[in-house]
């Protein structure tokens, strides 16, 4: 399952460069020259996506709703779809932020948060899910693909963004 969620704003204002010395080279995150900040750009999915009408679909459950699932057996291509939502997103509705979470196991999901904590000058400390609400918090816009999600833990990314 993937699970993508989005806060967008009419005007967006770009964030304030807050990186307090995180080692450029560690980071999967690219900054554009606005300061968005982004780790779906350094994936190594699809090279060549086809384009699949279910994008439309995800993108109108988004922007309605803020969220939207993506649910399929392991191949069907979810991860793809999310993918490619995520681009459109950030091309038509540029985000100050857009985030790809690895949730495959709870140690994946907090090693992803910890990253993208560590990007925005955080250090990580015992209160992950709090360090991480307080980031999106100040963070105007973004979207958040949370990737390889099973209902098992579907209670961490919960906890840890506040849905």
């Amino acid at each position: 399952m993937v699970l993508l969620l989005a806060r967008s704003a009419q005007t967006a204002a770009t964030p304030a460069d807050t990186r307090s010395g995180a080692p450029e080279e560690q980071s999967t995150f690219v900054r554009s020259s606005s300061g968005a900040v982004s780790n779906i750009a350094t994936l190594p999915l699809s090279e060549q996506p086809v384009p699949r009408p279910e994008q439309g679909i995800v993108e109108k459950r988004l922007s309605e709703h803020r969220i939207a699932v993506i649910a399929g057996g392991p191949g069907a291509g979810k991860s793809v779809l999310a993918e490619m939502t995520a681009h459109a997103q950030g091309t038509r509705d540029p985000r100050d932020l857009l985030w790809w979470v690895n949730a495959k196991t709870p140690q994946h999901l907090i090693e992803s948060c910890e990253e993208m904590l560590l990007e925005f000058g955080e250090q990580p400390t015992g209160d992950l899910p709090m360090q991480v609400r307080a980031v999106l918090a100040r963070v105007e816009t973004w979207l958040v693909v949370v990737d390889d999600l099973s209902l098992i833990h579907i209670s961490e990314p919960t906890r840890l963004l506040s849905i």
